[in-house]
């Protein structure tokens, strides 16, 4: 299994993921965005992480003959960027 994503985004955007997964189905997925919040049981899951920062996200593939497989990848948030307006002198 394997996967893609949106990363990096800005805090409060959500990460899209991409599953470029293979083999006989039906497959059931587990996705650990890993940052403590609930697993997810879909295929392609978005998620919005509360905290800048890098990530391991997993994912776990489970084929119906009870094969498991696990890949993992890092994801990063960086901070929102700040605008200030230039002085005049």
């Amino acid at each position: 299994p394997g996967f893609s994503s949106t990363s990096p985004v800005r805090i409060g955007q959500a990460v899209y993921f991409t599953n470029l997964r293979h083999g006989p189905q039906p497959l059931t997925f587990e996705w650990d965005f890993g940052d403590g919040s609930s697993l997810s049981n879909e295929d392609e899951p978005h998620h919005i992480y509360g905290q800048v920062g890098i990530y391991t996200v997993t994912l776990t593939v489970t084929t119906s003959w009870g094969e498991t497989v696990a890949y993992s990848a890092p994801v990063e948030v960086l901070p929102t960027r700040i605008y200030l307006p230039l002085a005049k002198s």
